[in-house]
């Protein structure tokens, strides 16, 4: 497996070019890779126009492309996408994108909801939206739109999440994921839920959990650690993890749990 890029980071103009080649029998010691045996080419830039008055800080158009192909060659994957991106003076940000699609799929594979999709050409054109507010507010809304073909149906998702952070104590963030697949093969809605939230106790001590459940898998999961930096570099780590499913709406009645773990850690380091 090999690479290269070169970035042009500037503020008026910017671009970048990449290319990777990831071999067929490419194993990594660690990770791994979502497709071997391909030839990756990606390009993308923008122009940024800077506003000295008004409700905008910046605005920029650009472009980005890709092109995936086998060892030999052969397209299997081209992605063209049309960017406008804006930033206000409270440095909201908001960008929409039209992009096209074409996936040339060799073998069957599943969707969620055990739809097969059958090898063949596809056209994956469509639209997105984005949309997020400041970081320097103490509540704030990200929220991702898009709409588009999907393997000779259509798929529309949703991603919303709430950011809340009413003091220097409590950080709490709500989410909520919905794509509605429709496709020869049948339809398909996957939803996620989850809340994340940080307790800043004080400087030394904080603890932080995160809570999933799907639809599909009717799975709740539950994550919690305790972090206490009892001295500069000496920490004490607790964490408690719990699963369980939820097999119908009457959440008492069929919720079974399925999994429990804790671990203590001790961190310390030393140095000679």
């Amino acid at each position: 497996s090999y690479g290269a890029r070169i970035d042009y980071p500037n503020d008026k103009w910017a671009w970048s070019l990449e290319f990777r080649e990831i071999g067929e029998n490419f194993r990594p010691a660690l990770g791994f890779v979502n497709r071997a045996n391909s030839k990756t080419y990606e390009t993308a830039w923008h122009r940024r126009f800077r506003q000295s008055s008004g409700p905008l800080r910046w605005w920029q158009i650009g472009t980005d492309h890709q092109r995936v192909t086998n060892l030999d060659g052969d397209l299997e994957t081209s992605e063209d996408a049309l960017k406008f991106t804006f930033e206000t003076a409270d440095t909201d940000m908001i960008e929409a994108s039209v992009f096209a699609v074409e996936e040339r799929i060799t073998a069957p594979f599943t969707l969620p909801g055990s739809l097969v999709i059958p090898a063949g050409n596809y056209d994956n054109d469509g639209v997105a939206l984005m949309i997020e507010t400041a970081r320097t507010r103490p509540y704030g809304l990200q929220l991702n739109i898009e709409s588009k073909q999907f393997f000779g149906g259509d798929s529309d998702a949703i991603e919303i999440e709430a950011l809340m952070r009413p003091n220097p104590y409590v950080d709490l963030r709500l989410g909520y994921e919905r794509e509605d697949i429709s496709v020869p093969a049948g339809d398909v809605s996957v939803q996620i839920g989850s809340v994340d939230a940080v307790l800043n106790i004080s400087p030394d001590l904080s603890i932080s959990t995160q809570t999933q459940y799907d639809n599909l898998s009717e799975s709740l999961s539950f994550f919690g650690r305790m972090r206490w930096e009892v001295r500069p570099q000496t920490e004490l780590f607790f964490s408690l993890a719990h699963g369980a499913l939820i097999e119908d709406s009457d959440f008492g009645r069929n919720f079974r749990s399925i999994q429990s773990r804790s671990i203590i850690r001790l961190g310390n380091t030393f140095r000679f």
